[in-house]
């Protein structure tokens, strides 16, 4: 058997001390995504004995936020995995910021991942972002919309409907200003 012929996977070598590609030489489970067997590391040629148990996936009750709309869903996650308040999760429906963690009627900041808890989430693919800027004696104001990771700071310009202002205030959510900040921290960015 020629070494293409391998099914290979990749491991933590115990020798090389990193992830490294295994030649599977014997696989004793082919069941789910589970491997217990031989392996040979293709770098160091040392053999050894794994045992690889794939974490149950579960599905766990998720409720977005888009905008002014709350859309119920599912998260699915390796159960024991934790989840958190702020922690930020990929999923089909965008980037989700998990907002607050229901386990019966207690909200609970942390918690290892398992049935019977709904997670609250919005949606920050698209942050909108309020502006608004002094024409005379009115305050107007617009919106748009950014990616989350979106950085304003001070002196920077944004076009609007065919007319450039310049950031001067950055009004963080909670209160506080800042000379620099990321979209989704943002609660209101002033201009003139």
């Amino acid at each position: 058997m020629t070494k293409e012929e391998f099914e290979q996977i990749w491991l933590p070598c115990k020798y090389c001390e990193d992830e490294k590609i295994h030649d599977i030489l014997k696989n004793r489970n082919k069941k789910n995504n589970s491997f217990d067997g031989i392996v040979k590391c293709t770098e160091c040629e040392n053999v050894t004995t794994r045992t690889i148990k794939e974490k149950k996936m579960i599905e766990i009750k998720l409720l977005i936020s888009d905008g002014d709309k709350t859309h119920k869903d599912v998260l699915k996650v390796e159960e024991g995995d934790y989840l958190q308040i702020g922690e930020r999760v990929l999923h089909p429906k965008g980037t989700l910021e998990i907002t607050r963690i229901e386990k019966g009627d207690k909200n609970i900041s942390r918690i290892e991942s398992r049935k019977g808890i709904v997670v609250w989430s919005r949606n920050i693919s698209e942050i909108k972002v309020n502006f608004s800027f002094n024409e005379g004696e009115y305050t107007k104001t617009f919106y748009k919309k950014y990616s989350f990771e979106e950085v304003f700071k001070i002196g920077r310009n944004i076009t609007h409907e065919n007319r450039r202002f310049r950031i001067t205030n950055i009004m963080l959510k909670g209160g506080k200003k800042s000379k620099m900040a990321m979209a989704n921290d943002v609660a209101r960015i002033y201009c003139r």
